[in-house]
């Protein structure tokens, strides 16, 4: 594009004192500068405050916001209010940015309403990294294909759109009206907003970046998941399943039930890892979510749909605590 465009990063902090400053180094070294970061302290009593005030104080593009706790959406939403870039895009604060041309390779794929690029998990314990995002000939596949509607299902198709805010830049004008606010006071908060995006977009892109650093922390809540966390997944799908309309096209009908198949397999296997005896009722009395699972297009969902079709629900629900002890 022929504008370098503006871009607005917005950080939600809360108590990541440990690894602030390499997540704000990360992005101001960037080679690519036309960017403002936003950085949203969500009421921390560590000294995530002072570290991000001494980056403002060195930085013109550095903007602080304070609140009092409210959870990441509410942080999020804070930073979206204020921003003035032609894209947003997110950035937890425990994670980081392992390229410093990083954006100047995503800027030349901003030309839709969504660009999703990819990422790594790094592992604490370890200093490891584990990469999982598209090779050079699906992106050359994708940019082939004829029109918005393929385009959309064969990201879907092929678990290119994830259910996270942070390997997503949005056009800014998406947000307006409040459509794409987060939803304030549930976890898993990414998986509705994702769904209003891939209902919302007329236009996406894929680029082959994959510089976001995802930090695996031994206490982190991905792996501290407990009964509420799959009360709200269940809610979630459940709540995106209202989204579909007959307003949406076929075409997107199928995209989007192909994302939340994925979503309710996310729900069966983690299930697993929920130690409470009210955790087996919440899955016995979901059976609705399994009518999603016929929309298979993932390995993982292939398998579950079909041990379902076998077994039944309960058969699913034992499956999924037999592999969980497999894994260790």
């Amino acid at each position: 594009m022929d504008k370098q465009p503006k871009l607005s990063i917005v950080v939600p902090v809360f108590r990541t004192e440990k690894y602030l400053s390499q997540c704000i180094d990360s992005v101001l070294q960037q080679s690519y500068n036309n960017f403002e970061l936003i950085l949203v302290d969500d009421g921390s009593d560590d000294k995530s405050p002072f570290i991000c005030d001494g980056y403002a104080k060195k930085d013109p593009r550095v903007i602080v916001l304070y609140q009092k706790n409210s959870g990441l959406s509410a942080a999020r939403n804070a930073g979206i209010r204020i921003a003035s870039g032609d894209y947003i895009l997110f950035l937890d604060s425990d994670d980081y940015w392992d390229d410093l041309n990083a954006l100047s390779k995503l800027v030349p794929d901003l030309t839709c309403d969504v660009v999703n690029y990819g990422f790594k998990k790094y592992f604490d314990s370890s200093g490891q990294t584990a990469n999982r995002w598209v090779s050079p000939q699906i992106k050359e596949t994708y940019d082939a294909l004829p029109s918005v509607e393929e385009k959309i299902l064969f990201l879907t198709k092929h678990s290119c759109y994830l259910s996270c805010a942070w390997n997503k830049a949005v056009r800014r004008s998406l947000f307006q009206n409040n459509a794409l606010n987060f939803r304030e006071g549930v976890l898993s908060e990414d998986i509705d907003w994702s769904a209003r995006v891939l209902l919302t977009a007329e236009s996406m892109a894929l680029s082959p970046c994959d510089f976001y650093c995802y930090r695996q922390r031994e206490y982190s809540i991905t792996k501290s998941i407990g009964l509420r966390h799959l009360q709200d997944l269940k809610s979630n799908i459940e709540l995106c399943r209202t989204f579909i309309t007959d307003n949406i096209s076929p075409e997107r009908k199928l995209s989007y039930c192909i994302y939340l198949a994925y979503q309710a397999g996310t729900f069966f296997a983690s299930s697993s890892l929920v130690h409470d005896s009210s955790a087996k009722a919440l899955v016995l009395s979901s059976e609705s979510l399994c009518e999603l699972l016929k929309y298979r297009y993932n390995t993982k969902i292939k398998a579950l749909y079909w041990i379902y079709r076998i077994f039944g629900i309960r058969g699913l629900y034992l499956f999924s605590k037999i592999y969980a002890l497999k894994r260790g």
